[in-house]
């Protein structure tokens, strides 16, 4: 891959996830990039990301970003926060195009925050990070986190099938622990998870 695709705009930008998560940025950036070409990628043989090894995700995001650049994009977003997590930095040292990742949006969130009580709700890959740990470290010391992972939640999303009554007890359960310790703010810190918050009531403090 050479420097010349930055130049050529209009070669498509690409997008990958896990799985579908990743729509929910490709509907914001047709909206904010109406005349722009996509190409979106979904590793759903793999999915949910959350519970793999740091290894297995940044070879896995390697295999996308490499299938990405034979399609000659000008750009690239890791639509995933667990992916960039693991190998977003990688990705940026190897392709010399835009690279865009994806990180729990603790910084608006804080400044949303009334009673210094933030929830953030992601997978156990991206919470268990370095990335994460140190951005919470950075921009966060003097708030009481309350961090849930759930790679039940995102197999749910993946199902297509999350409004029945089934789906709405398991999203209740794992939104229990942020009810009871009194969280004003929820930080959506999977780009699946903003597909639940599109049927919630508007109401409701969420930031991704």
């Amino acid at each position: 891959m050479t420097k010349a695709y930055h130049k050529d705009q209009s070669l498509p930008i690409g997008l990958f996830d896990s799985g579908i998560g990743g729509l929910s940025l490709l509907k914001a950036l047709r909206l904010e990039l109406p005349k722009e070409n996509y190409i979106y990628l979904a590793d759903t043989r793999h999915a949910p990301y959350g519970p793999q090894s740091e290894e297995f995700i940044a070879q896995r995001v390697l295999a996308m970003a490499n299938f990405l650049v034979q399609k000659k994009v000008k750009a690239m977003l890791v639509a995933c926060n667990t992916a960039t997590a693991a190998a977003v930095k990688q990705l940026r040292e190897i392709y010399p195009i835009p690279i865009i990742g994806l990180e729990p949006a603790l910084k608006p969130a804080i400044e949303a925050c009334k009673n210094k009580r933030l929830g953030v709700l992601a997978t156990e890959a991206t919470l268990q990070s370095e990335k994460y740990k140190n951005l919470k470290q950075k921009v966060a010391k003097d708030l009481y986190l309350v961090e849930k992972g759930s790679k039940e939640l995102v197999e749910l999303i993946e199902t297509g099938d999350y409004q029945n009554e089934q789906a709405r007890q398991l999203i209740e359960s794992e939104l229990a622990l942020f009810k009871l310790e009194e969280i004003d703010t929820l930080v959506l810190g999977c780009s699946h998870f903003p597909f639940f918050y599109q049927k919630k009531s508007k109401k409701s403090s969420a930031i991704r």
